[in-house]
């Protein structure tokens, strides 16, 4: 049979064949897994971002010299603000004085006692509260930071609570190891489940596939529609996925809207175009295999299966 023969028997017969097969199942299956992928995703990208405000929240007390001058305070005050790993929101540094007479009631009302109607002399110490940046938050870069600041003139002694902070950073480490190892296994599923889905969708056109060998077609004649089209429904199941995952989000900031502190648009953008990538490359590699599988098989197996 000479090729343009060939061409031409396929446009007239098996057009409306090749490389169909039932799509709403295929779609609804690989929707499901890329939804379940880019809910984890999200949740770790947004678990990862409260942990930092968390960490970025954590007080460092900068105790002062006792009878410092409001001058060498406010020179106290300039060095900190000039530190890069001071926390900064909008612009500005997040520092706070607080005065031993604060200080002495704030002790009272944790005490549930009257501190204050003592005739001692108040013992505590005026102090600037700061906050530091969460990747400064290690153990050695913190005794860096205390040894410095306790260096400068004014200042007394800077404390601050090693256990929380080792103990947010192991939580953070936790959380990190498990989302990892889920977002790892959901792709493997993801992977087996469509491969199977596109697999016995493919299984009704095990005889048109052996019929284009029997006329000539090369094996990547015949695998070229079925990956084109399993493709196209990955990328269509990606754009559902991400519909969804987008107004589970703005419907999650609406009704939380403390919950928008922890919002990062550019990173959900990524993950939905991993999701597109992500449907795209299984379906198509699904469908690359499963038809090579019904090319390799003879016509006994076929029947059989």
């Amino acid at each position: 049979m000479a090729k343009s023969d060939f061409q031409q028997l396929l446009s007239s017969n098996y057009s409306s064949k090749v490389g169909s097969y039932p799509s709403r199942n295929i779609i609804i299956s690989i929707t499901a897994a890329l939804l379940l992928i880019g809910a984890f995703l999200l949740f770790a990208i947004h678990t990862n971002k409260l942990t930092k405000v968390i960490q970025s929240n954590i007080e460092v007390q900068v105790l002062l010299e006792n009878d410092l001058a409001p001058a060498d305070s406010l020179q106290v005050l300039y060095f900190l603000t000039s530190q890069p790993y001071i926390v900064k929101k909008n612009g500005k540094p997040q520092i706070r004085y607080v005065s031993k007479e604060e200080a002495l009631r704030q002790l009272s009302q944790s005490l549930k006692e009257d501190v204050l109607s003592n005739s001692l002399d108040n013992p505590l110490r005026n102090y600037y509260l700061i906050n530091i940046l969460p990747e400064y938050h290690r153990e050695n870069k913190l005794s860096q930071i205390k040894a410095e600041l306790e260096e400068q003139p004014g200042i007394f002694e800077v404390s601050y609570s090693i256990i929380a902070i080792e103990k947010i950073n192991q939580n953070i480490r936790i959380i990190g190891v498990v989302v990892f190892s889920l977002v790892g296994l959901l792709i493997v599923l993801t992977a087996f489940l469509v491969h199977n889905a596109i697999r016995l969708a493919l299984y009704a056109q095990r005889f048109t596939i052996r019929s284009m060998q029997l006329v000539g077609a090369t094996e990547n004649f015949i695998k070229k529609p079925f990956v084109l089209r399993a493709a196209f429904h990955g990328v269509v199941s990606g754009l559902i996925a991400s519909l969804i995952l987008i107004t589970g989000l703005l419907w999650l900031y609406e009704v939380l809207p403390d919950f928008k502190q922890v919002e990062d648009w550019f990173a959900t953008i990524v993950i939905c175009l991993s999701l597109l990538l992500l449907g795209m490359l299984v379906a198509a590699i699904s469908a690359f295999f499963a038809v090579s599988k019904y090319l390799n098989r003879s016509l006994d197996e076929l029947y059989k299966n």
